[in-house]
């Protein structure tokens, strides 16, 4: 990626006429892609345990044009501390239920609400708990790790709770902001750079790395709710379901910019029936990354 990067700055200064602006928008389209993806990568490296010293050491080739072979020689360099990966690891989790809490939470007060946003919510949560899996998976945790990790009962009545205590207007922009497409394709992104490395949902499920399905967690948080006496934040709201979703297009607009899928390059169709789909940018099948 680091050298794709530079030899796009560099078409960015020798390649074409400054004065074609078509070209030079589809140039910046291009490069904000390619550091988009990077951080992604390099995020997830550093999720899964490469030490900081390789990930400068890749990235730092790979801007002098060197581009990564598989078998190259790495320099030797600390192993990194394992609690701080599972504290990362368990602020994932802590995003999976909060998820279920807040679906909870709103269908609730608002009754369920159909449509694309709920597709996007619901496929968001599949990618954030497959993402979950398969960094589990990397990490190799211990049944008595993930008994640790994973939600229970009383971990999502807690965030039920939270979520439940909110006023109308907040909870509403908890909700927006899970069920749309632009977080839906923020939550795919980390799946597509572990696949590239060989890491799948089935090698995970396989492995029992997976954490407990959606259905599952929603189904706790919405028992939270029964259980519970209707709170004063239940009945206060300053909108209502139809009215909170006014101005969506502008927000699918901006989602879709954002992930270039009007570009001629970046035509990968959503599918919003059951998987998450596949991000337009393809980061890693297309780039090399090596397991």
């Amino acid at each position: 990626m680091s050298v794709d990067i530079r030899n796009a700055a560099d078409r960015g200064r020798f390649g074409w006429d400054r004065l074609d602006l078509g070209i030079a928008q589809g140039w910046q389209h291009q490069l904000h892609h390619l550091n988009e993806a990077r951080e992604v990568i390099t995020g997830e490296a550093a999720a899964v345990g490469v030490p900081p010293r390789l990930i400068e050491h890749v990235r730092q080739r790979g801007a002098n044009g060197i581009r990564w072979h598989p078998g190259q020689t790495m320099p030797i360099t600390e192993v990194v501390d394992r609690a701080q990966l599972l504290a990362g690891l368990a602020a994932q989790v802590g995003r999976l239920q909060e998820m279920a809490a807040f679906h909870a939470a709103y269908t609730h007060r608002y009754s369920d609400f159909t449509g694309e946003p709920q597709t996007w919510f619901q496929l968001s949560m599949k990618a954030l708990r497959e993402h979950i899996g398969a960094l589990a998976h990397a990490l190799d945790l211990s049944p008595a790790e993930r008994e640790q990790l994973w939600p229970d009962a009383a971990s999502i009545a807690a965030a039920t709770t939270r979520a439940r205590a909110l006023d109308g207007d907040a909870l509403i922009e908890q909700w927006r902001s899970r069920a749309s497409l632009s977080n839906l394709i923020a939550e795919s992104l980390p799946i597509d750079v572990l696949q590239g490395a060989g890491i799948t949902s089935a090698d995970s499920a396989a492995a029992g790395q997976l954490p407990p399905a959606p259905q599952e967690l929603i189904a706790l948080a919405e028992n939270a709710t029964d259980a519970t006496t209707t709170s004063t934040a239940d009945g206060d709201s300053t909108l209502d379901a139809a009215s909170a979703w006014a101005g969506d297009g502008a927000v699918i607009h901006t989602a879709i910019e954002h992930a270039g899928l009007n570009s001629d390059t970046h035509t990968a169709p959503l599918d919003e029936a059951t998987d998450p789909p596949s991000h337009p940018l393809h980061l890693t099948t297309n780039h090399g990354i090596d397991p």
